[in-house]
């Protein structure tokens, strides 16, 4: 049973402290599987669908996978640039106006469509609102992530370490503060050897890191810039159940 000591409350949840020192939403089913950018600079659309897909299961132990291509193709209005890059907080927007789609309604072909082909008869979520936040300390990023579940971060991927990361604990100290890269971020532990550090999950497939997944030190406060951009929905998150 998750223990829990009251700290405040942030868009509609209750911020509390854990007394776990290992803790990660996947191991209770809240995360999909690894996807896969490919070549298409549609990071932000993983980590937000990613973000929505965690609330749904952790409201209605249901997991859908969403889809990815419908915010490449359809959230340019709202400021996001296909596969050249966007960011979760304008991905969230275009959620709260339009809804989103399952992933077999509209497949993730790793590049920009000439057009939106998003069709608003098979939306199966929507979201009422997000925040946006920069924190000031690690641990609060720790007890917002341990109140709330799985939450979108930005972080500096740039380095060749990086990128070539296959397992153990990142901590490559000449990752700056720049973010470039947004991911989910789902969890945190301590090794007794490398001290503590967090769990993301990454967009370049299963091929990369630990099955997908990565793990930053805590060692270093804000390492790679991780609680600098935080985006997550809040309050009412709404499914449509008929999915066929």
């Amino acid at each position: 049973m998750l223990q829990r000591s009251l700290l405040f409350s942030l868009g509609g949840y209750v911020i509390v402290s854990p007394t776990e020192e290992n803790f990660d939403w996947t191991s209770i089913g809240a995360v999909n599987e690894v996807g896969n950018q490919k070549n298409c600079a549609s990071c932000y659309a993983f980590a937000a669908s990613d973000a929505i897909e965690a609330q749904i299961f952790l409201r209605t132990n249901e997991l859908f996978e969403l889809s990815n291509q419908q915010l490449v193709d359809c959230s340019k209005n709202y400021g996001n640039f296909g596969c050249n890059y966007g960011n979760t907080a304008n991905t969230f927007k275009y959620i709260i106006d339009n809804g989103i789609t399952i992933e077999r309604n509209y497949k993730y072909k790793a590049k920009e469509l000439k057009s939106c082909l998003y069709d608003s008869s098979t939306k199966v979520a929507n979201i009422s609102d997000y925040r946006q936040v920069r924190l000031p300390t690690d641990d609060f990023l720790r007890d917002i992530l341990y109140s709330v579940g799985p939450l979108t971060v930005g972080i500096d991927s740039s380095l060749f370490s990086f990128q070539h990361y296959k397992f153990g604990i990142y901590k490559d100290e000449n990752c700056s503060e720049n973010i470039n890269h947004a991911v989910l971020l789902v969890g945190f532990g301590v090794d007794e050897t490398h001290g503590k550090y967090w769990i993301i999950k990454n967009s370049y497939g299963k091929n990369f890191g630990e099955k997908g997944f990565m793990r930053l030190t805590r060692e270093i406060e804000n390492f790679c810039g991780i609680r600098n951009y935080v985006v997550f929905p809040v309050n009412d998150i709404s499914i449509n159940y008929l999915i066929t």
